[in-house]
């Protein structure tokens, strides 16, 4: 395998450089438009036709349990609304990674491990 080259790191820090301006740009001017035309505090779609351009906005609204509120009130809720909130197990990686190294765990069965993409952080010196 040969060695990366300088105009390697420098072309993927020039990459990096020009997604994030792209990425805030593009952010930017979609909240420009979604701001132009619609609803901030209801969720909505909408088809909007500019010059020879058709565009669709759609507006969001995120919803975050309070976990703390949640387990006061659980058992005063309806089964309806119990049936709204689903757990969702989630691995506690510094715990597991323990387990995992000892190699012994019935917990390894059930988790799937699979390569994810690296990082590569650029430093100017």
């Amino acid at each position: 395998m040969k060695e990366i080259d300088k105009d390697t790191i420098q072309d993927l820090d020039n990459a990096k450089l020009n997604l994030k301006f792209w990425k805030d740009k593009e952010l930017s001017l979609r909240n420009e438009v979604l701001s132009y035309y619609g609803p901030k505090e209801q969720e909505a779609k909408l088809k909007k036709q500019i010059a020879d351009y058709e565009i669709e906005l759609e507006y969001k609204l995120n919803r975050k349990i309070d976990e703390d509120v949640l387990d006061n009130i659980w058992d005063n809720l309806t089964e309806e609304e119990q049936e709204c909130v689903k757990f969702k197990p989630n691995l506690v990686l510094s715990k597991y990674k323990k387990l995992e190294e000892e190699g012994i765990s019935l917990l390894l069965d059930a988790v799937t491990v699979k390569p994810a993409q690296g990082a590569v952080k650029i430093k100017h010196i």
